[in-house]
């Protein structure tokens, strides 16, 4: 599971898979752009 560390609040989890996602959309946007 991704984000196992981290034992905040299901709120908190939540903003940092949003966060997570987020990156990962820009860095593939970007990879894509690249081609």
């Amino acid at each position: 599971m991704i984000g196992g560390i981290y034992t905040y609040d299901n709120k908190d989890a939540d903003a940092i898979g949003k966060e997570i996602l987020e990156e990962l959309e820009i860095r593939m946007k970007k990879k894509t752009d690249n081609k």
